[in-house]
């Protein structure tokens, strides 16, 4: 059957242009299921590190707090660094345990809970996230809807997947770590034997750090893939991981590029967010003031109409401000 006119436009332009698919990514984010879902791992991400601060109150610190709020358009568009360090928010927080965890000096119990937080970070964006990428693919490929029930379903099924992928370069890191601690005992000896040992076999643990390394990059820009790969072809860990990794390592200039383009339409995407949330905000409690009181106006509404990131915001007037407030200019 021959292609339409409309199919043999399309198709030479995004096979000439592939990034423009990230364009409909924006539409496919506004959806009320996928947000529904990142509400929920947000809310499960905070509990369960929250009960974990409550084990380990000494390192409280690890798991960054999550933040809920938006500050003012103005804020954004004046200030691009901020709001292009709060589009990778979605990959800042959950990493932040993985920094502890390869830390230096860090004692047992802050490694312990750090170990549990980034754990815990795997097992709800595993899940959750892969029933986001589901909908999304099944929405991408094949015009369709799935709904939470499915997507769900399918995540849970392929839950070892899901979590096994990026849980396996860890598994690969614990065991160079191991070797480099043990190698470490040569150190102990009170003797030069131990040292002197220690120092000509010393591009070792090297070797081994420069693995770690490639490991640990490559599960940094990977996790997403991976997590993409089982919702697109429902196939299991190892094949997941070898594919991230091969696509990282393979075209990074490629990944780079994508990676900033979609964080541009990203902050692009926060300003007008952060417009239409506050101007919903602020038109809400400018009609209330016209009834309510100025006490009530500023109860319901703080601290939304106040500086989230360093923007005033005024606060609207009740009853006793509208001759103010309707007052010409000047007067």
């Amino acid at each position: 059957m021959d292609a339409g006119p409309q199919d043999l436009q399309e198709i030479p332009s995004l096979r000439l242009f592939p990034w423009l698919r990230l364009f409909r990514g924006i539409g496919l984010a506004l959806d009320l299921k996928k947000l529904i879902l990142a509400g929920l791992g947000m809310v499960l991400l905070w509990a369960g590190w929250a009960g974990l601060n409550r084990l380990f109150p000494a390192s409280a610190a690890i798991t960054p707090e999550i933040g809920w709020g938006l500050a003012d358009a103005s804020t954004y568009v004046q200030n691009w660094p901020e709001a292009a360090a709060w589009v990778a928010e979605p990959w800042r927080v959950p990493v932040a345990p993985f920094r502890t965890l390869f830390g230096l000096g860090v004692g047992m119990g802050a490694f312990f809970h750090a170990a549990l937080a980034a754990l815990w970070a795997i097992l709800v964006w595993g899940v959750l996230g892969g029933a986001i990428a589901r909908i999304a693919a099944v929405q991408l490929a094949k015009g369709e809807r799935l709904g939470l029930a499915a997507a769900l379903r399918f995540a849970i099924a392929h839950s070892g997947a899901l979590i096994g992928a990026p849980l396996s370069p860890m598994l690969g890191i614990g065991f160079f770590a191991a070797l480099c601690a043990l190698f470490g005992l040569l150190y102990q000896d009170p003797g030069a034997i131990g040292p002197s040992i220690a120092g000509v076999l010393a591009v070792l643990p090297l070797l081994a750090g420069l693995v770690m390394t490639l490991i640990l990059i490559g599960l940094a820009a990977g996790w997403p893939l991976m997590i993409a790969t089982v919702a697109v072809e429902g196939e299991d860990g190892f094949d997941a991981l070898s594919r991230s990794y091969s696509y990282v390592y393979q075209r990074p200039l490629g990944y780079a590029a994508y990676v900033a383009l979609a964080w541009g339409l990203g902050v692009l995407g926060l300003i007008v967010v952060a417009f239409l949330a506050r101007s919903i905000i602020h038109l809400t409690a400018w009609a209330l003031a016209f009834g309510a009181p100025d006490d009530v106006i500023s109860g319901l509404f703080h601290p939304a109409p106040t500086e989230a990131a360093g923007a005033p915001a005024a606060r609207p007037a009740g009853r006793r401000g509208r001759a103010a407030r309707r007052a010409p200019a000047g007067v």
